[in-house]
């Protein structure tokens, strides 16, 4: 996989990027939307990848910062195959979800954030692993601080500030 997300982003179709078709039936004037795929209907569709080890495609350093939550954890990693630095949100199994419908809304989500399009305000959505033990979500290494740690770190923000993060967000 191009973890530019180049080989998806030149993808000429709305289905191949969202996985959806929406039919026109012009004799009878009517609008058909048809049921929405799954990752296997669309070759080009990123979706989350089964390996027997995360753990052998990415080393995971030290933790980013700790997790509110018990079942998760946010690291540093290195990709063994080119040394590329990345950011990895584990989720460890079977605890990180409350039921099946949580984890089906939580699939279907990650999938759809998996294929949206590159912003360059928005840290990179690289891939996301699952195997026996955990979900890896492999994330752009970005450096600075994100807006919470910016508006919170120094307690007053400037008016200057604030239009450049507006202008940013906007």
């Amino acid at each position: 996989m191009d973890p530019e997300g180049d080989n998806f982003s030149h993808a000429g179709s709305l289905q191949a990027r969202f996985g959806k078709i929406l039919h026109v039936n012009i004799e009878g004037n009517r609008l058909e939307r048809t049921p929405s795929s799954t990752c296997n209907d669309i070759p080009l569709k990123r979706c989350i990848r089964n390996v027997s080890s995360a753990l052998d495609i990415y080393e995971v350093g030290k933790e980013v910062m700790p997790s509110t939550h018990s079942y998760m954890k946010v690291c540093f990693a290195t990709r063994r195959q080119d040394g590329m630095k990345v950011v990895v949100k584990v989720r460890f199994k079977p605890h990180c979800f409350r039921s099946r419908e949580d984890e089906r809304s939580w699939r279907h989500n990650t999938e759809f954030l998996l294929n949206l399009p590159h912003n360059r305000g928005i840290a990179r959505l690289y891939e996301v692993l699952e195997d026996g033990k955990a979900f890896y979500v492999v994330m752009e290494k970005v450096e600075g601080r994100d807006l919470f740690e910016t508006v919170g770190h120094g307690g007053k923000v400037t008016v200057d500030v604030s239009r450049e993060i507006m202008r940013q967000l906007l």
